[in-house]
């Protein structure tokens, strides 16, 4: 399996991805709950440097919490975060989740 390089996997219902983003990575933005499953999946299997922006209300009955507890259960570890959630639970939920396995922000 060869490395696919660095991913910005920004998982937003409705904000515009930042413009602070690192050069030389590519960017996906996912809308809702499938859009980053499938997003993480896909880097998953080319073995990329994931960076992972949530947030946490996607308008939907899954929430970024829900993207973080699949994440953790892929195992995969090559991957750094951040959430830029307004909501307070929700971010410290996130974060407390994804640092308690060893993951950590960007």
């Amino acid at each position: 399996m060869s490395s696919f390089g660095k991913i910005y996997i920004y998982v937003d219902d409705i904000r515009s991805i930042p413009k602070n983003i690192p050069d030389g990575m590519g960017i996906v933005t996912c809308r809702n709950y499938k859009q980053a499953i499938d997003a993480i999946n896909f880097y998953i299997q080319r073995n990329a440097t994931i960076f992972l922006d949530l947030d946490h209300d996607l308008g939907e009955d899954k929430s970024g919490y829900d993207v973080a507890k699949y994440f953790v259960k892929t195992g995969y570890l090559n991957m750094r975060f951040q959430v830029h959630s307004m909501n307070i639970v929700g971010r410290k939920n996130i974060t407390e989740l994804l640092t308690h396995y060893g993951y950590q922000k960007i």
